[in-house]
């Protein structure tokens, strides 16, 4: 179809201005329906790579989805927006303590025999 158009196109036949707008428009249908086609085949490659993915056990890739009601906003002073109170609380790592108070101690009288080698 359009590759047989390219191929009758011969530059030095073309004379006039119309003669030159009939090769361009042919030229940039090609280039249009090139650029289409490239579109669906990378598509199609991506579909069939995460198959393939897929197929091996892995993970195929994620589908990310836009906006939607469970999104969390942050804002400028780094507090998230649309944590309930509980969540929030939930989401704080527990404090560590610099020293750990000792408040007994305990004697435990042991064959040294019994231990491993080097103790």
């Amino acid at each position: 179809m359009i590759a047989d158009k390219i191929k009758n196109i011969n530059p030095a036949m073309i004379a006039d201005i119309e003669g030159l707008k009939k090769a361009i428009e042919i030229l940039i249908g090609a280039v249009e329906n090139l650029s289409q086609e490239n579109e669906e085949l990378k598509k199609e490659n991506g579909q069939l790579r995460d198959e393939n993915a897929r197929l091996k056990g892995g993970n195929a890739r994620p589908k990310i989805k836009g906006k939607n009601k469970g999104h969390i906003n942050i804002s400028s002073g780094g507090k998230e927006k649309g944590i309930r109170r509980e969540e929030e609380v939930r989401l704080q790592q527990p404090k560590k303590c610099s020293q750990i108070e000792i408040d007994k101690e305990i004697k435990v009288e042991m064959d040294r025999a019994a231990l491993p080698a080097g103790y």
